[in-house]
């Protein structure tokens, strides 16, 4: 099963790393797009079919929960990505799926996409 998702990021060379070890770790995740702000992710969202969203939370011009604040009906799972400990407690009340700490654990990314792999499967059998 094939995992439709985009990065959110305002760092380049943060989402390079990110694509890089998508690609050779999680082979099953397609990167569809990569945004490196709020009005960018949020074309990103509207206009494609997502099963997966990598949020960095620290951006210019807004952070990831003014992204999800401005969408209607999240159906997408969503992955943390960043360097704040802090704002966990915030993601999981947006119910996000996984929350990874920057710099970025491979073992941590996998288990992230495993795990949302797995609820996605369920919910497919559910319907």
């Amino acid at each position: 099963m094939k995992l439709n998702a985009i990065i959110v990021e305002d760092e380049k060379t943060s989402r390079d790393i990110l694509i890089n070890y998508l690609q050779k770790y999680c082979p099953n995740v397609n990167i569809m797009g990569e945004a490196a702000n709020v009005e960018e992710a949020l074309l990103l969202i509207r206009n494609n079919d997502l099963d997966l969203v990598f949020l960095d939370v620290e951006m210019p011009f807004g952070n990831a929960f003014d992204l999800l604040e401005r969408i209607d009906n999240i159906n997408f799972k969503i992955v943390f990505v960043t360097a704040y400990s802090n704002y966990a407690v915030k993601a999981l009340n947006y119910s996000a799926s996984y929350y990874i700490l920057k710099p970025i654990d491979i073992e941590d990314l996998e288990k992230a996409v495993g795990k949302i792999q797995e609820e996605l499967k369920e919910t497919d059998s559910n319907d």
